[in-house]
């Protein structure tokens, strides 16, 4: 009779067996790095928990994020005390359990300077011999031996170094350089340029610990949510939320007219023999297509007469004969303007033109400045 009345309770109040342990968790930090993450007013805001809400809807897991100390992030992680660290892909030194997530989202790394520095940019190799500002814990004194860096905590430090001229260049994600300067001080604004091309492409991924507790399920949970939300376009909202997905950035102008070719490009630098090897058939054959401005268009004249010393009948002259004699490889297509020149080559891999150098932006990699 007591076995029947006992069955009896526990089949009303089945929650007497069973504790009540709550919703699944992921526990990540993120450090400090706006509009990705940041504290406002008590509460974790930014472009991850946002990503991260929406990639673990239905998985059975709801993600707590907390904003961390940067110098803590490899302790907590090692501890347990959090499952993974939202960031920049890096190695953290003597963990060697560390396991990635699929990348969030790819950022490039750019040059930043002051706006009255008139810095000469081409190639990292422009920057060697000088301090160069950066956020520790990225990996970037292995991945450039040759360049001398100057570590700090955060950003912001690094813009407020610049501007005061510790420095004269620091390296950061331009994003993180823009909400900066638009939303903590107008001591910021239009006093920074981003320079081209990029200095490296980084993913930014969950970093987790392998021996963690339930680590391979909340990793499948991770990498499959985030398989799923890149095909929706929910996606493309959140970037252009958050401001990643902006105008191009002008870089600055270091002459009067900009030799630029796509990003993607293998190729960093031209010299002006080079350049007019290309735009007068001479050599590179097949490496570029060039792209040519109209013979009534001043910047053509100023561009042959700069690079060859020659005059745009010289030019077609020179075309002319290479036709004739059957040399003539990729011979330039001529388009109707400088912009549309430069829209050109950032929508075509291979191409290569001459544009109006104050046009320039982060779409397009400079490789050579007519001066």
């Amino acid at each position: 009779m007591r076995r029947c009345v006992l069955c009896f309770i526990l089949g009303l109040f089945p929650g007497l067996l069973i504790a009540d342990t709550g919703p699944l968790e992921i526990v990540l930090g993120a450090e400090p790095t706006p509009p990705y993450a940041f504290e406002e007013k008590g509460e974790v805001r930014g472009f991850y928990r946002e990503l991260l809400t929406e990639v673990l809807r239905g998985s059975g897991y709801q993600l707590r994020l907390q904003i961390i100390p940067p110098r803590r992030s490899k302790a907590m992680l090692l501890s347990g005390e959090i499952d993974g660290v939202v960031g920049v892909e890096r190695n953290f030194p003597g963990v060697e359990q560390a396991v990635n997530s699929q990348p969030l989202l790819n950022i490039n790394l750019h040059a930043i300077t002051r706006s009255d520095t008139g810095l000469s940019y081409q190639s990292i190799s422009d920057l060697e011999g000088r301090v160069i500002g950066a956020v520790a814990g990225l990996g970037l004194d292995l991945r450039f031996p040759n360049l001398h860096f100057e570590f700090v905590s955060d950003a912001e430090l690094n813009l407020r170094k610049l501007i005061y001229k510790r420095f004269d260049v620091f390296l950061e994600d331009p994003t993180i350089v823009r909400y900066l300067a638009s939303n903590k001080s107008q001591e910021y604004a239009n006093r920074y340029l981003v320079l081209n091309p990029p200095i490296d492409r980084l993913d930014v991924v969950v970093v987790m610990n392998r021996l963690g507790r339930y680590t391979q399920a909340k990793l499948d949970a991770l990498n499959r949510g985030l398989q799923q939300f890149r095909k929706q376009p929910k996606l493309a909202e959140l970037k252009q939320r958050w401001a990643l997905v902006e105008e191009p950035t002008r870089i600055a102008r270091q002459g009067s007219l900009a030799v630029v070719v796509h990003p993607s490009s293998a190729t960093h630098k031209l010299t002006e023999a080079q350049v007019a090897a290309v735009f007068l058939g001479k050599g590179l054959s097949g490496a570029f297509q060039p792209i040519d401005l109209p013979d009534e268009d001043p910047l053509r004249e100023q561009f042959y007469l700069k690079i060859a010393n020659l005059s745009p009948q010289q030019v077609k002259a020179q075309w002319a004969r290479l036709v004739f004699s059957g040399m003539a490889t990729t011979q330039p297509k001529v388009i109707k303007s400088s912009e549309e020149a430069l829209m050109k080559v950032a929508e075509r891999p291979g191409s290569i033109a001459y544009v109006d150098g104050s046009q320039v932006n982060d779409r397009v990699k400079v490789v050579y400045w007519v001066p």
